[in-house]
């Protein structure tokens, strides 16, 4: 794959999946615009990958101004190929113990930023014909186990999104994708392990094939949004890492 001459907007940056899909298209000779809240981190890895890297801190929570991360894209003269969305949270909650407040919460950032992020990115003034969108959503949402209301109901919500864009989109072949995986190795699993859920060796006899390296996303992700994969759009790909599922 080369994506030289390629602009990629990659939202939720800092850290995590998003993190090592920054590194890994950039290593493919992308120009990576990237996205997240703490603008130390981003800065961090800007100063380290030094060129052909672009960075806007931006807080998904306010879907109100997203607009302005396309304007710094067209004031630094970058006209998109890519948009992948990675930004998500989880909270472990049963049904009985929600508060709307947090459920509103969750759905702008899982889902509804992403879809305020696509509708401008679907106009010609922020990207080029033949561009592709890929959304990290989660295996979890078709296991929808207890607790998971919340980011079993976002995801979901976010996967419709990406069917629907990709017969909106069409007409100018832009094409829309989201990647599903099981448990991954990043921060978000950390914070779970912390509140005594899904340890190392509980997740080896649930999944397979162990924690997924993030990298392995990253290679994905990279796929989708080249030339190699013209043809795919409007899909969910699983990445279970043989999914048992819990004893």
């Amino acid at each position: 794959m080369n994506f030289q001459g390629k602009n990629i907007l990659v939202v939720g940056a800092s850290s995590g999946m998003g993190k090592e899909i920054v590194y890994h298209l950039h290593s493919l000779g992308a120009q990576v615009v990237m996205v997240a809240r703490s603008e130390n981190l981003l800065k961090d890895i800007a100063t380290e990958l030094s060129e052909r890297i672009y960075y806007y801190s931006y807080d998904m929570n306010d879907i109100n101004n997203i607009k302005n991360i396309f304007l710094f894209c067209r004031e630094n003269g970058i006209q998109l190929d890519g948009l992948v969305y990675t930004v998500g949270m989880c909270d472990m909650v049963p049904i009985r113990s929600m508060s709307y407040e947090r459920a509103m919460e969750s759905m702008k950032v899982n889902c509804l930023a992403f879809l305020e992020l696509g509708k401008f990115f679907s106009s010609k003034r922020y990207s080029n014909d033949n561009s592709s969108i890929v959304a990290i959503s989660s295996y979890e949402s078709i296991l929808c186990d207890k607790g998971q209301s919340l980011y079993a109901g976002s995801k979901s919500s976010l996967e419709a999104f990406v069917r629907v864009m990709s017969k909106e989109f069409v007409s100018r072949k832009i094409r829309a994708n989201a990647i599903l995986p099981a448990i991954v190795d990043t921060p978000m699993l950390h914070r779970n392990q912390e509140s005594g859920n899904y340890a190392y060796d509980e997740i080896s006899t649930i999944q397979a094939l162990g924690v997924i390296d993030p990298k392995q996303i990253a290679y994905l992700t990279a796929f989708l949004l080249s030339d190699q994969a013209l043809y795919i759009t409007g899909e969910s790909i699983c990445v279970s890492a043989g999914w048992i599922g819990e004893k």
